[in-house]
């Protein structure tokens, strides 16, 4: 058997790309049962596809939108998940909770670096 070829996602912020990798490096563990996907509400399946590959490219895309925008609800939209999804998420993989807190702060800490900007240097209006 082959092994997987993992193609890591690139950001230009160096820590965005590290949390990205470590995201590529998890074993992101799908359930065997279709049935344990599905939503009680529409019966509809919510979660990734069954296929880890997959698995890999929304959790990455989650988490470089959300170190982007540190909104989780924008970042569920971008990537294609339910913003229900995220909290089963990060209840049943510890790694994804530790690496959301991560993007998160990193957020922040632009969200910090602007607003410290802006302070100092005022807002140029045109």
């Amino acid at each position: 058997m082959k092994p997987v070829k993992k193609e890591i996602p690139t950001h230009p912020d160096p820590d965005v790309q590290k949390i990205l990798e470590k995201a590529m490096d998890y074993n992101w563990e799908v359930p065997a049962r279709p049935s344990a996907l599905k939503n009680p509400n529409t019966g509809n399946i919510t979660l990734f596809a069954r296929n880890p590959k997959v698995a890999r490219a929304r959790v990455c895309k989650f988490l470089s939108v959300l170190s982007d925008c540190g909104n989780i609800s924008e970042a569920c939209f971008a990537s294609g998940i339910a913003r229900r999804t995220v909290p089963d998420w990060r209840a049943k993989w510890p790694k994804f909770a530790e690496l959301m807190d991560e993007a998160i702060e990193v957020a922040v800490d632009r969200l910090e670096g602007a607003v410290w900007r802006r302070s100092r240097d005022g807002l140029r209006k045109p």
